[in-house]
């Protein structure tokens, strides 16, 4: 049992100095935390419709979203990390008859990632919870849908060689309260280092209506907030290492394809350290 978690910290420990944002299936190793701190952009004037065509928003309306993040893990043991997600939102909606500013306390996710096989590859199951920011729900440009979220998701990681390079997949389902459809949601992703202090990696992850909404219309609001959505989002990210513990990224987030939500790209600049 000593010899079997060594070696799960051993090759966590080498996955996470490979590449240090790589969480992945990966639970912490002994007294590990790791701390993400983001700034995002998003803009955009077109949205897909219901049949994912896209389209400018009605009255040649702007959308813009900037947020800002915190993202923690936690040990708790070497098979279980606590996981913490705290953002404050600010969203502009504007077009020739109106506009709106909203800002605010966004979704709170919090949970935890139990990894139960470690070789040949890592599996893990993890739980999330979301809860509703401080903010209202009925203003005319709400920051979210104001409803309590549940996720529960199966994450596969394999890091061959000398943990340098890593693979993942994910798959998961998310209960939504109240009237927003369910979500099936699911991620690929693949990241190493390619330099001494650099490192990178890539995302393709999507998200797929349960299409069990309590109503299937949306009124006026947060063209991203809708009830049914559907989308798919390719994330590129590279990363520089300032240091033993600290690192700098830049990601770059288009959106392939979607369905009832808005279209475009978020940009990202991070800063991390993980202990």
């Amino acid at each position: 049992m000593r010899r079997s978690r060594l070696a799960g910290a051993a090759l966590a420990g080498a996955v996470m100095s490979a590449l240090p944002a790589a969480a992945g299936a990966w639970t912490l190793p002994e007294h590990g935390h790791y701390h993400k701190v983001s700034l995002s952009a998003f803009a955009s004037d077109t949205e897909f419709d219901a049949e994912g065509e896209p389209q400018p928003f009605q009255f040649d309306g702007e959308y813009s979203d900037e947020t800002l993040t915190y993202y923690g893990e936690f040990w708790l043991r070497d098979d279980l990390t606590l996981i913490a997600s705290v953002p404050f939102k600010r969203i502009r909606y504007e077009n020739f008859l109106e506009r709106g500013t909203t800002q605010g306390l966004f979704d709170i996710e919090l949970g935890a990632r139990w990894r139960f096989v470690e070789r040949p590859v890592v599996v893990s199951l993890q739980c999330l919870t979301k809860l509703p920011g401080v903010y209202d729900e009925d203003d005319r440009l709400p920051l979210g849908n104001g409803q309590a979220d549940v996720e529960l998701r199966v994450l596969l990681g394999h890091a061959p060689g000398r943990g340098r390079v890593y693979y993942g997949v994910e798959a998961a389902y998310r209960y939504r309260a109240e009237e927003p459809s369910d979500e099936w949601r699911w991620l690929l992703e693949v990241g190493g280092a390619i330099a001494r202090r650099v490192y990178a990696r890539a995302k393709l992850d999507g998200i797929e209506s349960a299409n069990n909404a309590d109503d299937v219309q949306d009124v006026f609001g947060n063209p991203v907030a809708t009830l049914s959505a559907e989308v798919v989002r390719l994330e590129t990210t590279l990363g520089l290492r300032l240091g033993p513990r600290w690192s700098g990224e830049a990601t770059w987030a288009p959106i392939l394809d979607g369905r009832s939500t808005a279209d475009g790209t978020t940009v990202f600049l991070a800063g991390v350290y993980v202990f």
